[in-house]
């Protein structure tokens, strides 16, 4: 209901409805009552909103409005003003960029603590060189981009993996930087900015105007190409907190549908988790009985069944191996049809007897 709603949230449902005038005076945020103005055919109301901002965006916005409204002159002033904006925007990303590449963004400010501050100052320095690339490559190509679709889809690559970086460390900061959680987001962290690396050096590698890519490769990555795909010893110590019951993968799977009642397939793999780790000393036992030819079978159940036998595990240790391999099977089984294509071939044999 509206009263639950912000008014920038009641405005935005408005204008989504069509109704741009009743948008534009429930607006707080000015930019986006001046586009509602605009839309509603407000022109004059949408110039002198705009004409409050000093933005190169209100400016471009303003001119829009007094194109609509015929005063061309004042019109041709604000674009200028706009185009002058964002050139300066460009020169200093420019700069940014590349004063943040010669550092490799040690240099640049971060809100959060220090397990996660060198993430965030790399995150910097490969947000300027999105920033740089994309307007570089908007200036040299315009409306031909979209069509270059694999050109596009890779700074798309660089913004969603930018997104979900800047999510992990937000989430990590917020959830108090807990140390357990630290393997989880370095590997999250090192796997993002590798990709991000990646999708920009293919995106130089195939920029048709040689020279630019060429400038924009100095400029990004003056000092080489710094980042690498996380280590073994980072995935492993990442995936050890996947695979045993923890504090980390609570937090991971909070708001996750979880349960352990065995008629639920997730209720069934979380129980067959529990008991794998329970296990993990009696199936080693086990293992060490196997090689060592003490113990002999067919199958995992008659395995544990001549464990017993020779006192390698108790009678507790072979009853939670009996309701592992059960809940093994569960959680592996996959559907299965036993006449499946065979009514099909009768009713065609059928057919073809009849004809």
């Amino acid at each position: 209901m509206d009263w639950w709603l912000t008014p920038d949230q009641q405005g935005q449902r408005l204008f989504e409805e069509g109704e741009f005038l009743a948008a534009a005076e429930t607006f707080e945020d000015p930019a986006r009552r001046g586009a509602a103005y605009f839309r509603s055919g407000d022109f004059e109301s949408a110039a002198s909103v705009f004409g409050r901002l000093r933005t190169p965006e209100a400016a471009y916005n303003r001119g829009n409005a007094l194109v609509m409204l015929g005063r061309y002159e004042e019109a041709l002033a604000d674009f200028d003003h706009a185009l002058l904006g964002h050139a300066g925007f460009l020169v200093g990303n420019l700069a940014r960029s590349l004063f943040l590449g010669l550092t490799r963004g040690r240099l640049s400010l971060s809100p959060f603590g220090p397990a996660s501050r060198r993430y965030v100052q790399q995150l910097n320095w490969m947000s300027a060189a999105f920033a740089l690339c994309a307007d570089a490559a908007m200036m040299t190509l315009g409306g031909s981009l979209k069509r270059k679709e694999r050109l596009s889809a890779r700074l798309g690559d660089v913004l969603s993996e930018l997104y979900l970086a800047s999510s992990v460390v937000k989430r990590f900061h917020d959830e108090g930087e807990q140390q357990a959680d630290l393997p989880l987001m370095q590997w999250a962290m090192e796997d993002s900015l590798y990709n991000i690396q990646e999708s920009l050096r293919s995106l130089f590698r195939n920029m048709p105007a040689r020279p630019l890519a060429w400038l924009l490769r100095l400029l990004v990555f003056p000092t080489g190409t710094p980042f690498s795909e996380p280590n073994d010893r980072t995935a492993s110590r990442a995936a050890r907190l996947l695979l045993a019951p923890s504090a980390s993968r609570d937090r991971l799977s909070a708001g996750i549908y979880v349960t352990r009642d065995r008629n639920e397939p997730v209720g069934r793999l979380e129980l067959a988790l529990e008991l794998s780790v329970q296990l993990e000393a009696a199936e080693k036992r086990i293992r060490d009985a196997v090689k060592a030819g003490t113990i002999h079978g067919s199958t995992p159940l008659e395995i544990a069944a001549a464990a017993l036998a020779q006192g390698i595990i108790d009678t507790g240790e072979h009853g939670a191996l009996v309701e592992l391999e059960g809940l093994r099977d569960q959680v592996i089984a996959v559907d299965a049809f036993d006449d499946y294509g065979s009514q099909h071939l009768l009713q065609k044999a059928e057919k073809s007897h009849a004809a």
